[in-house]
């Protein structure tokens, strides 16, 4: 029988794309993984439990549960809070003339026509409409329901992070437009 890190390590890029799948980053997963085989291996020496299925082959759940828990668990030893993400992409308008603020409101309805009409030209369902549509919902249920990322993330069965990723591309998207509009006006 198989040392259970040789087992382990063979997999070593399942493990990052689990911790990576948790919204960490490269480096970061890095670490946790490593830490990962430490506790596992412990765990099975000062325990004597076996793991494995089979001779080369490790329970999976184990593993991903172990990754799982030692994020969370990161997570509240720090006390790192999660904020909503706020809707930024349209400053304070206190800083702004009213025409300012007019003309945001402006790039993000004309951001709104150029995904809703590029979403029409599309007449065949493939992946960049797929896209298009998951980011015009996504806007929707933040920006204009006002829903939070937890409640959508629950709903939905997507991760938090990957909708945060997704609201941070919006706006992103969203300040090139109010960008452009300024170039414009210029």
């Amino acid at each position: 029988m198989e040392n259970i890190l040789d087992v382990l390590f063979r997999k070593h890029l399942t493990w990052l794309k689990y911790v990576k799948s948790f919204g960490c980053a490269d480096d970061k997963a890095e670490d946790y993984v490593q830490e990962m085989y430490i506790k596992i291996f412990n765990y099975t020496e000062r325990n004597n439990n076996d793991l494995m299925y089979a001779d080369n082959e490790v329970n999976f759940i184990f593993v991903y549960v172990v990754l799982k828990n030692m994020y969370y668990d990161d997570f509240r030893k720090k006390k790192v809070v999660i904020e909503e993400i706020k809707n930024d992409f349209i400053e304070d308008d206190t800083y702004y003339s009213e025409i300012d603020f007019n003309q945001k409101n402006d790039a993000v309805l004309r951001w709104l026509v150029n995904i809703d009409s590029e979403i029409e030209s599309i007449y065949d369902y493939n992946k960049r409409k797929a896209n298009l549509l998951y980011i015009k919902f996504i806007y929707d249920k933040i920006f204009i329901d006002k829903m939070s990322v937890t409640e959508l993330s629950k709903e939905v069965g997507i991760s938090y992070w990957s909708l945060r990723n997704t609201i941070l591309t919006i706006k992103k998207q969203i300040k090139n437009e109010i960008r452009r509009t300024n170039e414009c006006i210029r």
